[in-house]
């Protein structure tokens, strides 16, 4: 399994009616929040997570935002965060992650400004 520090995903394809969710988060190593979304994965609370940047991670979920907000506060009590269900978008972020973004929230590929291309982004699965 090949995985880049850029670029890290997990998926788990079980659930229908999807939402995603932006989870971000201060003062905790990114490590830490890869293991949690893995168990978040066997557990069936979320069926996606992507990440791309440092403090941030695109998490999908039948679950909605609070409930996702609990299962996060119950394993990290002292973790300061944020969880946003994603619907309108707009920023600088790799293709790929447009790819998910408009693939998890519904919405019609389209001319997608704000595309990073850095040469570098490599994506690999995580086995759950």
């Amino acid at each position: 399994m090949e995985q880049s520090s850029e670029i890290i995903l997990g998926e788990n394809n079980k659930a229908a009616n999807k939402n995603m969710y932006i989870f971000s988060f201060s003062g905790l190593n990114r490590d830490t929040c890869i293991e949690m979304f893995n168990v978040f994965l066997k557990n069936n609370y979320i069926t996606y997570w992507r990440t791309d940047m440092s403090n941030s991670f695109y998490i999908v979920s039948t679950l909605s935002a609070d409930i996702i907000r609990d299962h996060i506060h119950e394993r990290l009590p002292d973790l300061r965060f944020l969880v946003v269900k994603m619907d309108i978008a707009c920023g600088w972020i790799t293709k790929e992650s447009w790819t998910a973004i408009n693939k998890y929230t519904n919405k019609k590929p389209r001319d997608l400004p704000g595309i990073v291309d850095d040469n570098q982004d490599t994506v690999s699965e995580i086995e759950t």
